[in-house]
């Protein structure tokens, strides 16, 4: 197995106010992120808000932990992915013109019980809670 160094990865184009500009992740690491949006969004069971205030975040995500990769121009301003054994999780900046503030929170489980790791931060003020729905 040979390893490749980051400048044998290909870079990413992306489009930003008309102009042709790479992304700060090569090709290999954008589509870990990729894979792991697909993940959360394509999850049978999860959690989401729209508007979590960002102290909720940076409290007790549990297992959840941070993972080092570069927001990308296709995904709104702010973009930070987490994980754990068995949760994906991506926020992002949910801005107004009063505060900067609030986050959008995507949760994506492997199941119902999963999902008990983030319970400080998932309440009523939650709007979609896929153990609410069974």
């Amino acid at each position: 197995m040979t390893i490749r160094s980051r400048q044998d990865d290909a870079s990413v184009w992306a489009e930003a106010e008309g102009e042709a500009v790479v992304e700060a992740e090569p090709l290999s690491r954008f589509l870990v992120t990729v894979a792991i949006l697909e993940a959360v969004f394509g999850s049978p069971d999860g959690a989401s808000a729209a508007w979590l205030h960002r102290d909720r975040l940076s409290g007790d995500l549990g297992s959840l932990r941070r993972l080092p990769f570069a927001p990308w121009r296709g995904f709104p301003e702010g973009a930070t992915f987490y994980a754990s054994d068995d949760l994906l999780a991506v926020s992002y900046l949910n801005p107004t013109p009063e505060s900067d503030e609030y986050l959008s929170v995507w949760v994506g489980a492997r199941d119902q019980s999963a999902l008990s790791a983030v319970d400080s931060i998932i309440d009523e003020s939650w709007e979609y809670d896929s153990r609410r729905e069974r």
